[in-house]
């Protein structure tokens, strides 16, 4: 009896030590099963640290090292899909106002997007490592840093253009003076000008229109028209430019301005520019007056002979962008900060608008194979998501 029990408890033991001992080279049916246990603890784990945030949220309780507060738009939308590709998603939450819910833009259902208005949302920043403005034109989001000035020491400005020029008043110029850093490529001296020295990030938004473009193809009809592109949106100064271009109008060109974007500032309207486009060029012209989604818009950027950007202000810089890439010729007022950053740091070759008016239409539309190989070249590095996060880790690692 004694020697049975001794064998059931030594045949029990070694069933035991089957189960659970670690070889070199398991059984399949092993395998299987730590896999299945894995994927089940992943899934186990990730339902409990998503229920842990929805309930942080409700209490105000921000779980992640940076917060990014911005508009919903095809630029963050970008913005938003390359920082979940390329870093730890975990360690950002995004908080959208304005929100569109366009197929190609962010959505409610992305857990690490919070929609809603700062104020209401009514999370507590001061325990978080960084806060990126992405652009500073809601009076919401100036209240708020106007009032929680003490968030204001881990801010960085993410400057989009007009947000830097607008007057706007009291508020506006406390908050954009006193966040700690700015992050721009075309804006850092005219920011030290209005206001002071701050730490610079040289960082840039990854164009939309990046993950649909290719070369053209340069062989083109005899008889094809020459395509012009005018800026990127409903402004003044595209009136201007049309004005210019009118001495062009007996050519052979294909005249078009993207209407669908109006800056807040602008006084005119897309009927306005239409009308003048129509009254200059006639059948030449075609307006774009609604939103064209980026793997659409980039079969018209990819067909763009010469793009003419006429803005005082840092604008339509990732249409132009674009262009280039394709093998288009690009014109630009080489006053303003993004001309010189361009062409002086980057070193891309953009011509200035102001020659315009003393040239003839070959002279115009000349763009020599060399130079359009170097910036094709230069803008295809610019274009590439591992350049462009490389430039935001710098943001998101670095200290005040």
């Amino acid at each position: 009896m004694a020697d049975m029990k001794h064998n059931i408890i030594e045949e029990s033991l070694k069933m035991l030590r089957k189960i659970f001992s670690v070889t070199n080279n398991p059984p399949k049916t092993h395998k299987v099963m730590n896999i299945l246990g894995i994927k089940i603890k992943k899934r186990i784990k990730g339902t409990i640290e998503r229920k842990f945030r929805e309930y942080n949220r409700k209490i105000g309780k921000v779980d992640a090292e940076i917060v990014h507060i911005m508009a919903n738009n095809v630029f963050t939308a970008t913005y938003y899909n390359m920082i979940k590709n390329q870093c730890d998603i975990s360690k950002h939450l995004f908080i959208c106002y304005r929100g569109n819910l366009s197929s190609f833009l962010l959505h409610e259902n992305n857990k690490d997007i919070v929609f809603g208005n700062i104020n209401t949302i009514k999370f507590d920043l001061t325990k978080v490592r960084k806060i990126i403005l992405h652009g500073l034109l809601e009076s919401e989001i100036i209240d708020y840093f106007y009032k929680n000035r003490e968030c204001l020491e881990k801010c960085c400005w993410s400057i989009w253009g007009s947000d830097l020029y607008k007057k706007y008043g009291k508020k506006f110029d406390y908050v954009r003076k006193n966040v700690k850093a700015v992050i721009t490529c075309y804006d850092y001296e005219n920011y030290r000008k209005i206001y002071a020295e701050k730490i610079v990030f040289n960082a840039y938004y990854l164009n939309p229109l990046s993950p649909y473009l290719s070369l053209k193809n340069n062989k083109k009809g005899k008889n094809a028209p020459v395509s012009i592109l005018i800026n990127q949106c409903c402004a003044y100064k595209t009136l201007e430019a049309l004005e210019d271009l009118g001495r062009f109008k007996d050519e052979n060109v294909k005249i078009i301005t993207p209407l669908a974007y109006t800056r807040l500032d602008e006084n005119i309207t897309p009927s306005d520019i239409i009308k003048a486009g129509k009254g200059i060029f006639g059948d030449k012209y075609y307006p774009l007056t609604k939103y064209i989604a980026p793997n659409e818009y980039s079969k018209i950027i990819e067909n763009i002979d010469v793009m003419v950007v006429n803005l005082d202000f840092q604008g339509a810089l990732g249409n132009l962008a674009a262009v280039l890439r394709c093998g288009g010729k690009a014109y630009l007022k080489s006053d303003t900060s993004g001309f010189k950053r361009l062409t002086e740091v980057v070193g891309l070759k953009i011509y200035p608008y102001e020659e315009i008016k003393s040239m003839n239409f070959k002279q115009f539309i000349k763009y020599p194979q060399k130079i359009k190989r170097n910036n094709i070249n230069i803008e295809t590095k610019f274009f590439s998501e591992e350049f462009c996060v490389k430039e935001w880790k710098k943001v998101f690692e670095g200290e005040f």
